[in-house]
């Protein structure tokens, strides 16, 4: 992870499930839940922190975003920009299905704060 620098990952502890080659495994082959649990914690920590890491040098970018609904504070649209980075930000006479022009001004976790810098194109492209 530290070599290839991924800046999402979907993390999961193994869960063991039934009809599978590894159901029929021994018990004792299995990680105990806490050294499995421990483990994943500090993968998602390592995930997190090259995320940020790479999502702070994104600020400043100018992007395209496909506007895909509302986000979690109320006014504001979310969207993804066309290297699937989540950008939140307000605009007005702009809806889900447009493309807009937006600035990432800040980062927190995955999702990205922007400024709207050009108005909505339709969604519908040559």
């Amino acid at each position: 992870m530290r070599t290839v620098r991924f800046d999402d990952a979907f993390t999961y502890k193994y869960s063991l499930r039934d009809g599978t080659p590894a159901a029929r495994l021994p018990q004792s082959d299995f990680l105990p839940d806490e050294v499995a649990q421990a483990r994943l914690e500090l993968l998602i920590d390592m995930a997190r922190g090259i995320q940020g890491e790479i999502n702070r040098e994104e600020l400043g970018r100018v992007e395209e975003v496909l506007i895909d609904g509302p986000a979690r504070k109320p006014g504001q649209l979310r969207g993804k920009t066309r290297r699937h980075k989540v950008v939140a930000f307000s605009g007005d006479n702009v809806k889900p299905g447009d493309y807009v022009t937006v600035e990432l001004t800040a980062t927190s976790g995955p999702t990205f704060s922007g400024s709207l810098l050009e108005a909505a194109t339709p969604a519908v492209r040559a």
